[in-house]
């Protein structure tokens, strides 16, 4: 009688407490008691390795839920067909999507059932949207502290991608052959030179691809073109600094009276390299 009311009771509740027999006798040794909680908890869904991936790429989409979960189910926005249905395991469900192509980009939400009872699962989780590329977009390449250095300097080409965990190379156009290759689990990533010299001059590019086994890469970055002058010969752009007047709180003057001024200070101004030494 008692094991029918708890396995009754057990398709109608989210969340569990162990009920231990003080008597001795009638409950065995641990019974579990279901109650209804006010608000039910509400799945949360992820994707491994991201939400924006290319072509080929093996996708894993996890549903997380509570414990106590029996089974999860995987909705796509706009797909009537029935959805996805996996055993729980542990507090999660895993979706595989193998070799996904374009046709997979979409919305999707997943939500999870308790017990055998059918008509009991949960509110689904805020959509998660997946978007798969042919190819990743183009990355963004510059350099630091600038694209015109003086020989003997050090410089940084800087390569900012879209995704983590990717191998960032650097290209120079005039070969077409990789300069450097360098994993990076950031966005970015820095390709240093040091001590440049003048047959360092020339245009610059940089990819990215994903590490994993579909090895996607992306577009090519735009040209940077980096200069590498004489020695002591700086960048040849002239360098504005914009201030706004200090404000007084004694009166208006009559230079604030007529508007607001900016005054531009000239910080540099090499009009040739004629002068620098080669």
């Amino acid at each position: 009688m008692v094991r029918e009311f708890f396995r009754d009771l057990y398709t109608l509740a989210p969340l569990p407490y162990s009920l231990i027999s003080t008597m001795g006798v009638g409950l065995e040794h641990l019974c579990s008691l279901f109650v209804l909680p006010d608000e039910p908890l509400k799945p949360s869904l992820s994707a491994s390795p991201g939400q924006e991936v290319v072509s080929g790429t093996n996708v894993t989409l996890l549903c997380w839920g509570p414990s106590w979960a029996t089974r999860f189910v995987l909705y796509k926005e706009g797909v009537e067909e029935i959805p996805h249905r996996m055993d729980a395991h542990e507090d999660r469900g895993r979706f595989f999507l193998t070799h996904v192509t374009p046709e997979h980009s979409g919305n999707y939400s997943c939500s999870y059932q308790l017990g055998t009872n059918e008509s009991l699962w949960k509110q689904p989780s805020d959509a998660l949207e997946l978007l798969v590329r042919e190819i990743f977009p183009r990355p963004t390449l510059w350099a630091l502290p600038s694209p015109v250095v003086p020989k003997g300097a050090d410089v940084t080409l800087r390569c900012q991608g879209r995704l983590g965990k990717v191998t960032f190379t650097l290209w120079k156009t005039e070969t077409w052959q990789p300069l450097q290759n360098q994993n990076s689990a950031d966005l970015w990533n820095g390709f240093s030179f040091s001590s440049v010299r003048p047959e360092d001059t020339g245009s610059y590019r940089c990819t990215y691809k994903d590490r994993t086994a579909s090895g996607a890469q992306s577009e090519f970055s735009e040209a940077l073109d980096l200069v590498v002058t004489g020695e002591g010969c700086g960048d040849p752009r002239i360098m504005l600094s914009v201030t706004p007047l200090p404000s007084t709180h004694t009166g208006i003057s009559q230079s604030q009276g007529q508007g607001a001024y900016t005054v531009l200070s000239l910080l540099g101004l090499v009009l040739s390299q004629g002068s620098c030494k080669t």
